[in-house]
């Protein structure tokens, strides 16, 4: 099926000539999406980034953590309150805290479940949060890297923002937080006097040095407590068997959330490198080409940036399936023979753990069904190929003819300047890039565009899915 590309190329140039004008010069566009907010990868100050894709790219932006950023801000806050309950839990604590609200929420659900007829958990959860903001490079104090200048200044532009990225980290928003628990068992509901004494402990307005308190001495009391976003670099402690090592632990806490480069990310701004004074000085975007502003020079700048990052990435992406595809077929021709029938783990499920009638666990795929679907074994006529084969094939031909000549022509010269052609024209109009249906996952090159992937090709999310394999127990 072929994708309607003049009807694609209206949406896109339309999307971006409405989207990117003010990211041309310094404003910035704020990402607050989940992707950038996962642990697995690291915000930066002055790493690139791609909008197009939601990739980070290398540092070539220099900024020195101690003179080279604004004076950042904090909003700080400390609550605490009773818990009961899940149901006093998401009254109580949910709307006041996000980060560490999944693990008070497991901890007091927890209890709820093993609580005995006659004996219940009792909870006073406390959370310390810091909001870290306008922590962001002063540009009129850092400079590119020697090796981006050096990119820049032979005007190789499209290997600039393959390694760089088309816009770079200028600003980070950080939260830190710090939660505990005092909980203790009771019969008779809450005890008053002892939600008093953990009120002042929480608060360190009550003599800690004893540790034998009248208002405590007769319950089972155990101090949890966790934190999300905090540095453990310079903390002596964070254990507590007494409230005075609550209190220290708590004072560690409260210094290490206050340096601005640790934390838990919310949202970055971003800024393309055309914005950056230090890159259109470098780049020379700041004089007028025959009839072509530099406002025009540096938005079909911004525009095919993201292309070229946008390309990149497709190709990355089936490369590393590739790979992951041909690891996975031999992971299973390891298994012994007699488990073929076994049925398989599946990466993403919502089954509980040792849950055994989970639709997620008796629909997987067994080995053998794995291995048959990822082999694909397909014969025209005469002539059978397997997946990796057509696979391969694929990718070569999408390099061949769509990513290699769009690329080549944004390289070209033009007015006398070494890339011209990617500051002159938007890349839906040059010839090499005009097969817009080829800038979507799960297409192929065929015949002057590019269609969807057949069903016997199409093992993408299978691979995500399934590879590398693991046996579900028996």
């Amino acid at each position: 099926m072929y994708l309607p590309s003049m009807q694609l190329t209206t949406l896109l140039r339309v999307s971006q000539i409405f989207g990117l004008p003010t990211l041309v010069h310094s404003a910035g566009n704020v990402v607050t999406d989940w992707s950038i907010q996962s642990k697995d990868i690291t915000p930066v100050l002055g790493r690139g980034y791609s909008v197009a894709t939601g990739n980070l790219h290398s540092i070539c932006y220099d900024v020195d953590m101690n003179t080279g950023i604004t004076e950042p801000s904090f909003d700080y806050s400390y609550t605490m309150t009773e818990v009961n309950n899940s149901t006093d839990f998401s009254e109580a604590v949910n709307s006041k805290t996000r980060t560490s609200s999944r693990w008070i929420k497991s901890e007091v659900e927890t209890e709820a479940r093993t609580d005995s007829s006659t004996t219940q958990s009792q909870s006073i959860v406390g959370v310390m949060a810091v909001d870290k903001y306008y922590i962001s490079s002063d540009e009129s104090k850092g400079d590119l890297s020697p090796d981006a200048i050096s990119i820049l200044e032979q005007a190789h532009f499209i290997q600039f923002f393959l390694a760089c990225g088309p816009s770079y980290i200028r600003s980070i928003r950080r939260t830190s937080e710090f939660v505990f628990r005092f909980k203790y068992t009771s019969t008779t509901g809450r005890d008053k006097g002892v939600d008093n004494y953990l009120y002042q402990a929480g608060s360190s307005s009550v003599d800690t040095s004893e540790t034998s308190d009248s208002a405590t001495s007769d319950v089972n009391l155990e101090i949890h407590f966790r934190g999300f976003g905090i540095s453990l670099k310079y903390s002596k402690s964070f254990q507590a068997k007494t409230f005075e090592d609550f209190k220290k632990s708590s004072d560690e806490a409260f210094k290490s959330m206050l340096n601005p480069s640790v934390g838990i990310v919310s949202s970055i701004e971003v800024v393309p490198w055309m914005g950056h004074v230090g890159f259109q000085a470098i780049a020379q975007l700041d004089a007028q080409v025959g009839t072509l502003a530099p406002a025009m020079r540096k938005f079909n700048l911004v525009t095919n940036s993201e292309h070229v990052a946008r390309l990149d990435n497709i190709m990355r992406h089936r490369l590393m399936t590739f790979n992951r595809l041909i690891s996975c077929i031999g992971a299973l021709n390891s298994l012994p023979r007699d488990a073929n029938s076994r049925r398989l783990n599946k990466r993403y499920t919502d089954c509980i753990p040792g849950e055994t009638e989970c639709p997620g666990l008796t629909t997987a795929m067994t080995v053998q069904q794995l291995r048959t679907a990822l082999l694909g074994v397909s014969t025209t006529g005469s002539t059978t190929t397997y997946l990796m084969e057509r696979l391969s094939d694929y990718m070569q031909s999408y390099v061949t003819n769509y990513m290699g000549p769009c690329l080549q022509e944004m390289a070209e010269e033009e007015n006398g300047i070494a890339g011209g052609k990617m500051q002159s024209q938007h890349w839906s109009e040059m010839s090499g890039c005009l097969a817009v249906s080829c800038v979507f996952s799960g297409t192929r090159w065929n015949a002057g565009a590019c269609i969807a992937l057949s069903e016997t090709d199409s093992k993408e999310w299978i691979v995500e899915e399934y590879c590398l394999p693991t046996l579900q127990p028996v």
